[in-house]
Formats: C-alpha cells, sequence, structure tokens
C-alpha cells in the first residue's frame, strides 16, 4: 500500500487531505511539525510526503531541503495561498 506522510498543522485540513486520499486507498500518516515529520522519515516506509510551507516549529522550506538530503521521494507543497483551490479541485475529482 502507497504511504503519504502528511506534514500540516492545521488538524482540520489534515482530515480532508487524509480523508481524500484514504477513499482512494492510500494510507496516510499526519504530523503537525517538522520534528515528527522527521522522526516517521526514519521509522516508516514513505511513498509521498505533503508538505505545508508554514509550520510551528521549522520552515517547510528548511524540512524540504532536510528531506531532500536523506530521500529520494517525491514531495508536494502545499501553501495557504492555494489551498482554497486544491481543496476545491479534489472536490471535483473525488466527486
Amino acid at each position: 500500500m502507497v504511504s503519504i506522510l502528511i506534514i500540516e498543522d492545521e488538524p482540520k485540513l489534515v482530515d480532508v487531505i487524509s480523508a481524500y486520499f484514504e477513499k482512494e486507498g492510500f494510507q496516510t500518516i499526519s504530523v503537525f511539525n517538522g520534528k515528527d515529520a522527521l522522526y516517521h522519515l526514519k521509522v516508516f516506509t514513505i511513498d509521498l510526503v505533503i508538505l505545508d510551507l508554514m509550520l510551528p516549529d521549522i520552515s517547510g522550506e528548511e524540512l524540504c531541503e532536510m528531506i531532500r538530503d536523506n530521500h529520494s521521494i517525491p514531495i508536494l507543497i502545499l501553501s495557504e495561498k492555494m489551498m482554497e483551490h486544491m481543496v476545491c479541485r479534489l472536490e471535483q475529482v473525488i466527486i
């Protein structure tokens, strides 16, 4: 099963993203900060990272560089500016 690590500090948004991917048969793991993300990347096999740029403990850009230094997995970057558009598009695709 494909495993997706969602790194996002907004619980409601995590719930929405997780629900869409789980509905399609993907396994999701959600963390709310960079420290937990790095731990999960070491412990679990992750196939895709969905990364928020604005995290409470580390910038998304810095975390992205740290992930890139140690892993060769795809990273989908999210930003608050594009979030409304993305959620609307996901709803259109899933419905």
